[in-house]
C-alpha cells in the first residue's frame, strides 16, 4: 500500500470537510483522483482502520477521517474496529 498517498487522502478530507460529502455522495468517482490500487480505495470505502493502521498510515489522521464521517459518536465503533482481531 502507498502508506503517503492513503495519507493525502484523509489529509485532504481533514483540510476541506466538504470533501467528505463528495467522498460519500460517489465514493469510487471521488477516489479516481488519487493513484490508488484497487484494495487501498477499498480500505477508504470501507473505512478499514485497522487495515490503514496495519499500513503504518498516521493513526491520528485515520481517527480524524473516521470522526469527519462517522461523527463523534463513531468513536466506539472506530475503536472496535481498531481492537477486534482479525479472523
Amino acid at each position: 500500500m502507498n502508506t503517503n498517498m492513503l495519507e493525502k487522502v484523509l489529509w485532504d478530507f481533514g483540510n476541506d470537510p466538504s470533501r467528505v460529502g463528495r467522498f460519500q455522495q460517489n465514493p469510487d468517482e471521488y477516489l479516481s483522483q488519487y493513484a490508488l490500487s484497487a484494495d487501498e480505495k477499498r480500505a477508504i470505502r470501507e473505512l478499514d482502520v485497522r487495515t490503514l493502521s496495519e499500513h503504518k498510515v498516521n493513526a491520528l489522521l485515520t481517527m480524524m477521517a473516521f470522526i469527519l464521517m462517522k461523527g463523534p459518536q463513531g468513536m466506539p465503533e472506530y475503536m472496535q474496529r481498531m481492537n477486534t482481531p482479525r479472523s
